[in-house]
């Protein structure tokens, strides 16, 4: 029986840095000690080429793709949300689902304030060092492309200190603690290491009672668009989705008649935050909770989540390595999730 021959790849930053590290990764060379490595052609294993071809979004059908879609924004509109507290993966759904309803709706979204993440800057498999002053709390532009995302959401993408700075009048008056915040800059006081900060509880607070807060549970909720009433009428696609929506809790966002949640200035998702003793997570995958009537816009809403909802570049920038290393479409991939979670119950030995 042949055996697999197993290479460690390590993601060390070449010694030299700025310029002549991007250089250095421009042209390839950092992808050179592993040139001996069996399998492919020499451009499988070049740095530049295996990052090109890993950022598809970059392409221009890609792009002209997402621009297919209706890009009118609705000035003065926005939607908010609160980072789950929750680890990686249930703030990526709470963020998608975000960027999910500002798309729809054709509104502005607003990043959280930065804090502390979960599992990523504390807790008991946190990534990042404990007090690490270079960053004690997370940005979701460390994670995700947020230039693109703003580029391609009708309404664009804005930071929460740009939206308080924007709209604090027409909004506001904003708890004091809150002001103060914003008006420093920082977030150094704002839910750092997991605690829940006196800003951080007035501003979510604030967000609760001054906008419309949405609890839609992404597994027990159904979005329709344009409408509930259109759906249903869609024929075929209605027949094919009935049995997926029965036993769900079904939104519209419709808008031009009083009263109207689309009408609202600011639809709010609060996350691990109660409204009305109701918590507002929306932990699920996005596929299962928007319906279309129309196929077209359907098709561009999908164009849209492949090339615009993405992964930043840094990220892109380390997998290239392990991909340029091991050689372009070399290799399988096996995702195995063992003792990388807080729960004791779930530990398993390696055997």
């Amino acid at each position: 029986m042949a055996h697999a021959k197993l290479h460690v790849v390590t993601l060390d930053r070449p010694a030299t840095a700025g310029a002549s590290d991007d250089a250095a990764r421009a042209s390839g060379s950092a992808a050179a000690p592993f040139a001996s490595l069996p399998g492919g052609s020499a451009r499988d294993h070049d740095y530049a080429a295996v990052l090109a071809a890993l950022r598809y979004m970059d392409d221009p059908a890609a792009i002209a793709a997402t621009a297919r879609a209706d890009r009118s924004a609705r000035a003065g509109k926005y939607i908010t949300f609160c980072t789950d507290c929750g680890g990686f993966n249930n703030i990526r759904m709470g963020f998608e689902h975000a960027v999910l309803m500002a798309w729809m709706t054709r509104r502005t979204l607003v990043l959280p304030p930065p804090r502390s993440w979960y599992l990523i800057d504390f807790g008991p498999f946190a990534f990042k060092r404990p007090g690490d002053a270079a960053m004690p709390v997370s940005r979701y532009a460390d994670f995700f492309d947020v230039e693109i995302l703003s580029r391609d959401l009708p309404g664009g993408v804005i930071a929460a200190a740009d939206f308080v700075a924007k709209e604090g009048a027409r909004f506001g008056p904003l708890p004091p603690t809150v002001a103060k915040l914003f008006e420093a800059g920082g977030s150094a006081r704002y839910g750092r290491g997991g605690k829940e900060s006196p800003a951080e509880r007035e501003w979510h607070a604030w967000l609760n009672a001054k906008f419309a807060s949405v609890v839609a549970a992404t597994t027990r909720s159904a979005i329709f668009d344009p409408s509930i009433a259109a759906f249903e009428a869609s024929g075929a696609r209605f027949a094919a989705s009935k049995r997926f929506v029965r036993s769900k809790q079904k939104f519209e966002f419709l808008s031009g008649h009083a009263g109207d949640i689309g009408d609202r200035d600011v639809l709010h998702f609060p996350g691990c935050n109660k409204v009305g003793g109701v918590e507002g997570r929306t932990l699920g995958q996005i596929a299962s909770t928007v319906y279309f009537a129309d196929a077209r816009r359907e098709r561009h809403f999908k164009d849209f989540w492949r090339s615009s909802v993405v992964f930043s570049r840094d990220v892109f920038e380390c997998a290239a390595r392990v991909v340029a290393t091991l050689g372009l479409h070399r290799f399988s991939a096996l995702h195995i999730r063992r003792n990388d979670l807080q729960y004791k119950t779930s530990y398993q030995n390696a055997a």
